[in-house]
């Protein structure tokens, strides 16, 4: 990471943590507001994977993309509302059903001439809930010319089960 900077102001229960770092021509921004009542932070980078280890579950399914991730909380409470935003991303380990469902389409012809691992979406969200044990009222979608992805679903973390219902339609205008 180059020109990594961060500052931190912290008066009582007020909390305010600012960063900033750049990576292989890409930008990251972190800022986190806590107080006696919410805690709430948010990420925002050109290409997160430049940026996270090679174990992080991101590396598991992006190859690239600009993403903005908000997580917003009452002050010391493990429930979260989380809101993933991505634009310009790549979806990695992809069933082959899934690529098939691309190639008539420009995007889809030209991930399989350039040996492209997954499938390239123009805009991307997932918003859903998080605690301990669960990600709850999960709702995504992903859009491209190519394919579009809407799903919504639960992950049960303890139980290790998930549970999803959507649809995917191709060439998705």
């Amino acid at each position: 990471v180059d020109d990594f900077l961060m500052t931190i102001n912290q008066r009582r229960e007020q909390l305010r943590v600012k960063g900033q770092a750049s990576a292989n021509g890409h930008d990251l921004f972190y800022l986190r507001e806590k107080n006696e009542k919410t805690d709430i932070s948010q990420i925002k980078s050109t290409d997160i994977i430049s940026f996270i280890g090679e174990s992080h579950p991101f590396k598991k399914v992006l190859s690239k993309g600009n993403v903005n991730i908000k997580s917003s909380r009452e002050s010391y409470s493990d429930k979260s509302l989380n809101e993933v935003k991505l634009k310009e991303f790549t979806l990695i380990n992809t069933p082959a059903a899934l690529k098939l469902l691309t190639l008539p389409s420009l995007s889809g012809i030209s991930n399989l001439i350039e040996n492209e691992d997954g499938i390239s979406f123009l805009n991307g969200e997932v918003i859903y809930i998080e605690e301990p044990d669960s990600f709850t009222d999960i709702e995504m979608f992903g859009v491209s010319d190519s394919i579009g992805l809407v799903m919504e679903g639960s992950i049960n973390r303890k139980e290790k089960t998930l549970s999803f219902d959507g649809e995917i339609s191709p060439i998705h205008l």
